[in-house]
């Protein structure tokens, strides 16, 4: 699989970046819980193929995620 998968979700605006985030911080992985976690594909569901070959792309580790991000408290 490629590494240049996109993934943007026009309903909700909700970007790869933010699904990558989500999966990296919150530690989400399968469809439904990225779903509730982001927003992402609770629309039309146009883009649902998207987000599962990225979700699949990263579990194959041919999509890295991001390091999470440091916590101010």
């Amino acid at each position: 699989m490629s590494t240049d998968i996109i993934f943007h979700c026009y309903c909700t605006g909700v970007t790869q970046k933010r699904v990558l985030r989500a999966m990296a911080e919150q530690g989400v992985r399968s469809f439904e819980d990225i779903r509730r976690a982001t927003g992402a594909c609770t629309g039309c569901q146009s883009c649902r193929r998207e987000l599962e070959n990225l979700i699949v792309a990263v579990a194959d580790g041919d999509v890295a995620l991001p390091a999470p991000l440091a916590r101010q408290g």
